[in-house]
């Protein structure tokens, strides 16, 4: 009795545990750690596109992009037109391309916006409210 009582604690206090039983042994440190990687890509403003000689008419354009979810789709605009391939063509944002034209077709679509609200207030602050901006002017 004497005898398996001795190999009892010995074995009891020969086990050794560790703080976390439910993490692996072999644990890395990086392993379950979030990585944060800065996108580094700048805004879409045009592209250009060079076809090759044997292209004669212009069938449709596909665009690839990625949703908020990361999920992948794809947008066919069909065209169906001739084209001459020295032409080099260029895909590029209406918005960007609308700020630099002055044609006057092109800027009488466009709403004015910029109405200037003032506020007085009791002679020490005005405030004035122009579209998305807010000006500050005081007595001092």
């Amino acid at each position: 009795m004497r005898y398996i009582l001795t190999i009892f604690i010995l074995l009891c206090v020969s086990l050794t545990a560790r703080e976390n039983p439910f993490e692996a042994v072999s644990a890395s440190n990086t392993t379950g750690k979030a990585t944060y990687k800065k996108d580094t890509r700048q805004n879409f403003s045009s592209t250009k596109v060079k076809l090759p000689s044997s292209a004669r008419i212009l069938k449709s354009v596909e665009f690839h992009f990625q949703n908020l979810d990361g999920s992948i789709e794809s947008k066919k605009v069909s065209i169906d037109h001739k084209i001459d391939w020295h032409d080099e063509l260029i895909v590029k944002k209406l918005l960007d391309d609308v700020a630099t034209t002055t044609a006057p077709t092109l800027l009488s679509t466009k709403k004015p916006t910029n109405k200037v609200k003032k506020i007085n207030f009791k002679n020490l602050v005005l405030f004035s409210i122009d579209g998305k901006s807010l000006h500050v002017k005081t007595k001092r």
